[in-house]
């Protein structure tokens, strides 16, 4: 065992299970710090969303106001008037309709970070099993030329 070539032997195996561990725990920082991330996105989206519905429904109450101010400067009965009453219902509707965008926007944004977070938690994972692999085939690998240099260096009987 303290012939140069079973010294190098074992230093290569110990060198590449080295590499392969830190391989896989780098591969889990990553997928860690990707994680969060995605998860600081879904926050992002959520606040987006509130901070958009706010805004939606700021704009309708302020255009329902001025249109309101409007027919009434104008002596149009708002109760009365068909086509007051057709602009309010079209702009309840226009409301409905940002609202749900900004819903669809949020939810689309959500399952994107979602995604990313499985694909993440996958990375890690299979990074984790070819690191595992890899020592496995290294060890074989190192075990098969050890056997090859002890078959070798035996003593031949002729």
């Amino acid at each position: 065992m303290g012939d140069p070539v079973t010294i190098a032997i074992v230093a290569a195996t110990a060198t590449s299970v080295v590499s392969s561990v830190k391989q896989a725990q780098i591969a889990k920082k990553q997928a860690s710090f990707q994680k969060e991330q995605y998860e600081s996105n879904k926050k992002i989206a959520i606040k987006k969303a509130e901070y958009d519905t706010v805004q939606a429904k700021d704009r309708h109450e302020f255009q329902m106001g001025s249109n309101l101010s409007l027919a009434t400067r104008s002596g149009v009965d708002t109760f009365s008037s068909p086509s007051f009453l057709a602009h309010t219902s079209y702009n309840a509707r226009v409301l409905n309709d940002n609202l749900a965008q900004i819903d669809l926007n949020k939810e689309a944004s959500i399952t994107r970070a979602n995604l990313g977070i499985s694909q993440a938690s996958l990375a890690a994972r299979y990074a984790v099993w070819g690191a595992v692999s890899d020592i496995g085939n290294t060890f074989a690998s190192s075990s098969y030329k050890l056997h090859q240099l002890n078959t070798d260096d035996a003593p031949k009987n002729t």
